[in-house]
């Protein structure tokens, strides 16, 4: 008798697995997706299944609340399908209700639900549903209204004799005009600066040759103004002896006045008497 082999058990118990894991979670999203959900079926009837598909979604205000599931072809020549919508979605499908087969989308397009505000009472299971297609020619004058009132609005403001087209022609060729004349006076002003005989050029060679030629002068006059202040340094070291020998005669005329003997050889005049009158 032969005994099980390990590995193939183990493989078998792993694939096992797997499968559970797999189904599991392919039931919960079959649970997310809303496919074990109660759902009202409503059936429909058109002449055309024209931009219509199975999967198609039911949309109100924006919000996805069910989807075309059946769509075939009845004998007598009517399309006939039908739509589920999830259970917390039905209340909006009053009576007279209609789907609108909408393209506002580039891509697809989709089932909006139109509904009448004038009745409360829910559709029943099974019941018919209108499917109102739009005019084309209706569609596109909805689509061309706005574009035509902006191609009017901008046709206004291009017209306009103050803002529009023609008055930014005209202030730009005042505009042009004006930049002309500055580009002509700015042409002059550089051809009279680059003028060789009158222009820059020959002020500045004038310039320098009288800096050249003045020069010599302003060394010379440099070397005499120190010649002026040597001049001075000794001038006034002059002027500070004559000051000391002026001081000292003074000094030596006082010692003089104040000698005896100066005063024996020359006495004091005695005051002259007063005349009587």
């Amino acid at each position: 008798m032969s005994t099980p082999d390990p590995f193939r058990q183990r493989f078998r118990l792993q694939w096992v697995v797997t499968a559970v894991a797999l189904s599991l979670v392919l039931l919960y999203l079959a649970q997310l997706k809303g496919m074990f959900e109660k759902r009202l079926v409503l059936a429909f009837q058109t002449d055309s299944a024209v931009h219509l598909f199975e999967g198609m979604k039911v949309t109100y205000k924006g919000f996805e609340v069910g989807k075309l599931t059946q769509l075939s072809l009845a004998p007598n020549g009517q399309v006939q399908g039908e739509v589920q919508i999830r259970e917390q979605h039905k209340g909006f499908f009053s009576k007279g209700s209609v789907l609108r087969l909408s393209k506002e989308k580039i891509v697809t397009a989709e089932l909006v639900l139109q509904r009448d505000d004038t009745q409360s009472a829910a559709m029943d299971p099974g019941e018919h549903i209108a499917i109102v297609r739009e005019d084309l020619a209706a569609d596109l004058t909805k689509r061309l209204d706005p574009l035509l009132e902006k191609l009017q609005l901008l046709l206004t403001q291009m017209a306009d004799p103050h803002d529009g087209v023609q008055a930014s022609i005209k202030e730009s060729r005042q505009v042009m005009l004006q930049t002309s004349e500055t580009l002509k006076h700015t042409t002059h002003a550089m051809k009279e600066i680059g003028d060789e005989e009158r222009g820059l050029p020959a002020v500045l060679g004038k310039t320098r040759d009288t800096m050249q030629a003045l020069e010599p002068t302003a060394q010379q006059a440099t070397r005499t103004l120190k010649e002026l202040e040597n001049s001075l340094v000794q001038t006034r070291k002059t002027l500070d002896n004559a000051d000391k020998l002026i001081h000292n005669v003074d000094q030596t005329v006082q010692e003089v006045h104040s000698a005896p003997v100066y005063r024996w050889l020359v006495p004091k005049k005695s005051p002259e008497p007063a005349t009587k009158p």
